[in-house]
């Protein structure tokens, strides 16, 4: 997390003749923008940062791939912006950039996104479900957990384990109760893969719960 690297990923994410490269880079950047608002990094150093990838963003010439990162990594920010962006990115038509909307909601740690995120938790793509899952986890929104419990019996794996996470992130009586319905519930199917994750997000709700 050096700012000799920030430096290099701003570069890359500006000029770099590949997309995905840019992306990559663009992504990257997020980290460096949430250590300046942790204090972790001096934020004025990380400024430089936060404005590559609103630069990104606002760029209606850049690619989708590239701008969409651009988003995740200025979603952690407070800048004035960032709800502007998630609204639009979520009203836009392309599938990719609504669905970094959604990963967005979550990483604002914004309430104002719980309908939206409790609506795409019901979605028909994985990809939708998937990203709500994991915002409505980082929202911790108590009104998901039904339908979070549900999804922790989804057919995708991802789903499946996202879902108990965010379930563990939410905490409360109804979530551990939940978990603990899955948890034995795994082990008595032997699987001790889901049971160790499951235990884990239990062992987070419990805590969360205090």
């Amino acid at each position: 997390e050096s700012i000799a690297l920030m430096d290099r990923l701003i570069e890359i994410s500006l000029h770099d003749d590949a997309v995905l490269v840019r992306a990559a880079a663009a992504n990257a950047l997020g980290r460096f923008i949430l250590s300046g608002e942790l204090g972790d990094i001096p934020e004025e150093q990380t400024e430089r940062a936060r404005q590559a990838a609103i630069a990104l963003w606002e760029n209606p010439d850049e690619d989708v791939e590239v701008r969409r990162r651009a988003l995740e990594a200025i979603s952690n920010s407070s800048h004035d912006i960032v709800p502007e962006a998630i609204e639009q990115a979520y009203q836009s038509h392309d599938q990719r950039m609504q669905t970094s909307a959604i990963f967005a909601m979550g990483r604002s740690c914004d309430d104002r996104w719980a309908g939206h995120v409790l609506s795409e938790l019901e979605n028909e793509s994985p990809e939708f479900r998937y990203e709500a899952a994991r915002a409505a986890g980082e929202l911790e929104l108590e009104e998901a957990i039904p339908a979070l419990s549900g999804l922790a019996f989804d057919r995708d794996v991802d789903i499946r384990d996202v879902a108990i996470w965010a379930l563990g992130e939410i905490g409360g009586k109804e979530a551990v109760r939940v978990l603990t319905l899955l948890v034995n519930d795994a082990k008595s199917q032997g699987d001790r893969d889901l049971t160790e994750s499951i235990e884990d997000a239990l062992a987070a709700a419990t805590l969360n719960s205090g």
